[in-house]
C-alpha cells in the first residue's frame, strides 16, 4: 500500500509529516519514525510529525524524535499548522491539541506563530539553567557560540547522571544584548546538533530574559535561520503568553511504499 507524506523544515529543523486522521498509517509510529527518519536508509529528518483527530481543537499533533522516542517540538508544531492549512483543515487561525495540551496558532506573512506552555521556574544547574519549555533544556551562556564545541559539551550534559533516564537537550547561547541572541542546540533523540530547535529557541530567550533582563520580543539566530520569541515575564520569575514564530516550509510531498512488518495498514 502507498502512503502520502510531506517533507518540511522550520529554519532548517526538518521533519516528515503524515496526515493520519483516517488512521490508515501503521500504528507503530515509534518504529515508523526510526525507519523514515534515517538519512541514508529512509527519507531523512530530525523527527516525525503526525496529524491526528482530536477531541479538543481542530486537530491533534503527535511528535516522534528520529530515534522513535516521543517529545514536544516547537518547530514541528508550526509545520503541522502549515500542513493543516494547506489541507484545508484550518484557516489562518487555529487551536489544536498536542501532548502538553492545547496550543493556539496563527499564520502571518512573517511566519507561523504558535503558543507554548507557560514556564513557572528556571532551575540552576552547573553554569546555566534548566528550563522546561515542553521539552527540558539545559541552557548555558558562552562567549562565542559560533566556535563552541556543541557536540562534546551537549553530549556531556545530555547524558549527565542527574538527567537520566530520559536525558535533556543542551542549548548554548551568546547574548547580543540588543533583543537578539545566537543559539545552538544538541538534541536528545537526534543525538547531535540540529539546524534549529523551537523549544531550544524559547528556552534561550527565557534564559536571557531572566539572566540579562532582556525584554520581548527576542530574535534567536540558529544555524538554519532565525526564530522570534514573545512572552510576558512576571516579577516572580515565571513566563506566560509565550509564542514561537518563524518559517514553516513544505519542501516536497511524495508517496511511500512500506515494505516489511510496517506495510499492513490498521485493521487489515
Amino acid at each position: 500500500m502507498q502512503y502520502l507524506f510531506y517533507k518540511y523544515h522550520g529554519a532548517g529543523n526538518d521533519f516528515i509529516l503524515l496526515d493520519d486522521r483516517d488512521e490508515q498509517w501503521p500504528t507503530d509510529h515509534n518504529e515508523l519514525a526510526r525507519r523514515l527518519c534515517q538519512r541514508r536508509y529512509g527519507i531523512g529528518a530530525d523527527g516525525l510529525v503526525v496529524l491526528t483527530n482530536a477531541t479538543e481543537g481542530d486537530f491533534g499533533v503527535n511528535y516522534y524524535n528520529a530515534d522513535g522516542t516521543t517529545a514536544l517540538c516547537g518547530n514541528g508544531l508550526r509545520c503541522a499548522v502549515h500542513l493543516a492549512h494547506t489541507l484545508g483543515i484550518i484557516g489562518h487561525e487555529t487551536t489544536f491539541s498536542a501532548t502538553d495540551g492545547l496550543h493556539r496558532a496563527h499564520i502571518a506573512p512573517e511566519g507561523i506563530a504558535c503558543s507554548m506552555a507557560p514556564v513557572a521556574q528556571l532551575v540552576p544547574y552547573a553554569n546555566g539553567l534548566c528550563i522546561d519549555t515542553g521539552t527540558p533544556h539545559y541552557v548555558e551562556e558562552v562567549a562565542n557560540v559560533a566556535n563552541f564545541d556543541v557536540i562534546t559539551a551537549g553530549r556531556k550534559v545530555r547524558y549527565a547522571t542527574q538527567f537520566q533516564p530520559n536525558g535533556i537537550n543542551a542549548t548554548f547561547v551568546t547574548n547580543k544584548g540588543t533583543g537578539e541572541l545566537v543559539a545552538r542546540t544538541y538534541e536528545r533523540g537526534v543525538e547531535g546538533e540540529t539546524q534549529a530547535c523551537g523549544t531550544g529557541a524559547v528556552a534561550a530567550a527565557l534564559f536571557v530574559a531572566q539572566q540579562a533582563s532582556q525584554a520581548a520580543p527576542i530574535t534567536v539566530h540558529m544555524p538554519g535561520g532565525k526564530l522570534q520569541v514573545r512572552f510576558t515575564h512576571h516579577p516572580h520569575g515565571g513566563f506566560e503568553n509565550i509564542y514561537l514564530q518563524g518559517p514553516a516550509v513544505q519542501v516536497f510531498a511524495g508517496t511511500l511504499h512500506l515494505a516489511g512488518s510496517l506495510a499492513a495498514p490498521k485493521n487489515v
